[in-house]
């Protein structure tokens, strides 16, 4: 691997770059919150089936990683920082760090909240408009001066700075002839790292991956593959072709045969946008009884929520497919007020319109969830009272929930005023802080400033007031009765007043 020293054999050149923001909610919450930097922290749904949605390097030590069930993190790193998740405050550094590489190149892919794919062939000439708000972030980055398709260490170093100097976040880049590559490469990088992988050391490194870090290997084609076992990418080339198409089919298993001898055709996407997002499970053997249809349901609900995590969209829509014995389908559909990630609502919808088809009439065969009218960039709700889905209505209808208490419409800050938040006076009209109020929400009070709710109960709430540009804080206890802490937009993303770790 052509690491930090840039280095690369082979003539084939290396255009492909994968960036990725490292630990990304976790580090957003981070850079809000100095007195739980350094700390393990974990950024999850609430309640007793809420999901991980990232956990920060030092919590991982603990074996918590994304997608865990949150009670099984818990049980593993209870002395860590558990947070619920701030969607307004992740989308607007996601766009603040994503900016300079949207202005420099007319095509990124961008796949998640955190993740870009770039294709460096495609950096703007200086007078090159990009197609970006002319007065959002990253416009006098447009142009950053580096060869960006003949020296793709400088490439990946030169991307890593930009997402720094935008936000004070770090960023794992890695630049190879494919997405593949560029995707192992800055996995390799992780943490903060900048890395290139050229064709000789990609043929090194791909023998000594398991099969599952072949993009498209999930769960269920790495059960499939383990039974005939299949374990290791070396694994994949000594079955031969036959053996993988036959175990995962004729599409994907062609596909998964290339990608395992480095052969990786696809383009970056820089005008896709992605539909839906689920999963769908063929049963052995017909399902007749409720109970059976309810439970494999929630597994089928569980498989395509994470699904939606890793894609870092919201859904509006949720879609629950029924297949019957006699091959005859059903769909029904429940939709939300406002999209979000957030477990509970989600799974509240889609038993709502698991309940409004026929099922399980003759026998169900297949069982499938599909969440829709996405949104990279929404605001995950803040809910400070929990929001029941609204009864069922006929099955051809959508559902509409009862609204959800969310957070305040944003204000702007500029410059002068980010360093001290006291020098805004809290808004009348946003909503009081209350005990169900989600640890981690932004908050303010009259005199004591902004803050962040540390957790609320027995009429009162632990609230340490600071912010990035604070030093740390210890937490005050404040009486909810006052009625005088409020909610508030969160602090908007601002440029570092530090070096980046590699530059100290």
């Amino acid at each position: 691997m052509g690491g930090d020293d840039g280095g690369r054999a082979g003539t084939e050149p290396l255009l492909v770059a994968h960036l990725d923001l490292d630990a990304f909610f976790a580090q957003v919450e981070e850079l809000a919150k100095p007195s739980i930097r350094g700390r393990p922290v974990v950024v999850a749904g609430r309640g007793g089936r809420g999901v991980i949605t990232t956990a920060n390097y030092p919590a991982r030590r603990f074996g918590v990683h994304s997608a865990m069930p949150s009670w099984q993190g818990r049980a593993l790193a209870p002395g860590a920082v558990w947070l619920a998740p701030r969607g307004t405050a992740y989308a607007q550094h996601s766009t603040a760090a994503l900016a300079p590489v949207k202005a420099t190149f007319s095509r990124v892919e961008q796949v998640a909240y955190d993740e870009v794919y770039v294709d460096l062939s495609s950096a703007r000439a200086p007078e090159e408009p990009a197609d970006l708000d002319p007065d959002g972030p990253g416009k006098e980055l447009a142009v950053l001066g580096v060869d960006w398709a003949g020296d793709p260490y400088a490439a990946a170093s030169a991307l890593r700075q930009a997402v720094w100097d935008a936000t004070g976040l770090t960023a794992s880049v890695g630049v190879a002839r494919h997405k593949l590559g560029a995707k192992l490469a800055s996995e390799s990088a992780k943490p903060a790292g900048a890395s290139v992988l050229d064709v000789a050391a990609e043929e090194l490194l791909l023998p000594t991956l398991g099969a599952d870090a072949l993009p498209g290997i999930g769960p269920v084609s790495a059960r499939k593959l383990a039974g005939a076992g299949i374990k290791t990418v070396a694994d994949i080339r000594a079955a031969g072709e036959p053996t993988v198409v036959g175990l995962l089919g004729q599409a994907h298993g062609t596909a998964m045969w290339d990608l395992a001898h480095g052969r990786d055709a696809r383009r970056v996407e820089y005008d896709r946008e992605r539909k839906s997002v689920g999963a769908e499970r063929t049963l052995p053997a017909d399902l007749r009884d409720l109970e059976s249809l309810r439970s494999t349901h929630a597994a089928v609900f569980s498989e395509a929520h994470r699904r939606l995590l890793r894609s870092g969209a919201a859904a509006r829509t949720v879609t629950v497919k029924v297949k019957y014995a006699d091959f005859t389908a059903e769909t029904r559909a429940a939709s939300l007020a406002s999209p979000t990630d957030e477990e509970a609502p989600l799974r509240a919808a889609a038993e709502h319109a698991l309940a409004a088809t026929s099922a399980p009439g003759t026998g169900v065969r297949l069982v499938g969830v599909a969440f829709s009218a996405l949104d990279t960039v929404a605001q995950l709700l803040l809910a400070l009272d929990e929001a029941p889905v609204a009864e069922l209505v006929p099955a051809a209808s959508v559902l509409q929930p009862a609204a959800t208490p969310g957070f305040h419409p944003a204000y702007a800050r500029d410059a002068s005023t980010a360093a001290d938040p006291r020098l805004d006076a809290v808004d009348d009209s946003a909503p009081l802080v209350t005990e169900q109020s989600a640890p981690g929400s932004d908050v303010e009070h009259p005199e004591l400033g902004r803050g962040w709710l540390v957790g609320a109960g027995h009429g009162v709430a632990s609230v340490r007031f600071e912010s990035s540009t604070t030093p740390p804080a210890r937490s005050v206890t404040v009486r909810l009765a006052e009625g005088r802490l409020r909610h508030c937009a969160p602090e908007p993303p601002h440029p570092p007043t530090v070096p980046a770790p590699w530059e100290a």
